[in-house]
């Protein structure tokens, strides 16, 4: 299936959504499939695991030109899908829609990302597809490829859903040090706990 990238030559208005199954919506552009490829790297990305739904942190430098104008693109299309929902008169009760941006200060913003059963992660290194064990509790510079976003409605809330399709990654570091062999003397823990 031809797949087009869709971040180099991005033309506001030609994002449309259709309902893929129950309260679960896909994008389209242009009426075609297509994925995101901004062409650039990021750092200080993680694994995560929440009830086994694994996803990537990807952090944004708002120092970095290249990622101010990702922010921007990932901005336009929430407000896109953000008008194709209110316009929907099929979708009804969604009071609020969530950008799947999200930012921790004035200068920091970062988007989860899901990894599909289907993702391919790729050493950067040497071009091999690696699991997520081996860079769980790890740095990453990661290079994505994202799929489309989804968008899941519930509890009259529409969050819009990114996911990669494929991601190159270079190891930066352990995140957690898992190699420490530290023992308290017992007789501190026996005193601190004492004193109440």
């Amino acid at each position: 299936m031809n797949v087009i990238n869709i971040y180099d030559n991005y033309e506001s208005n030609f994002i449309n959504i259709y309902n893929f199954k129950n309260k679960i919506y896909s994008t389209k552009y242009k009426n075609k499939k297509f994925i995101i490829e901004p062409k650039i790297s990021f750092n200080n990305c993680s694994i995560n695991n929440k009830n086994n739904i694994y996803s990537m942190r990807i952090e944004l430098d708002l120092k970095n030109i290249e990622h101010i104008q990702f922010k921007k693109f990932i901005n336009n299309i929430y407000n896109e899908i953000s008008t194709c929902i209110e316009l929907d008169n099929n979708i009804e009760n969604v009071f609020q829609i969530n950008n799947p941006l999200k930012s921790n200060s004035s200068n920091s913003y970062y988007l989860y990302v899901t990894i599909n059963k289907s993702t391919k992660i790729i050493n950067y290194e040497n071009d091999e597809e690696i699991g997520l064990n081996d860079i769980n509790n790890k740095l990453l510079i990661c290079y994505p490829i994202f799929y489309s976003p989804n968008i899941n409605i519930t509890n009259e809330i529409a969050y819009i859903n990114f996911s990669l399709y494929k991601v190159f990654v270079k190891i930066i570091s352990d995140t957690n040090n898992t190699d420490i062999k530290y023992e308290p003397e017992k007789q501190n823990i026996i005193n601190a706990m004492n004193k109440y």
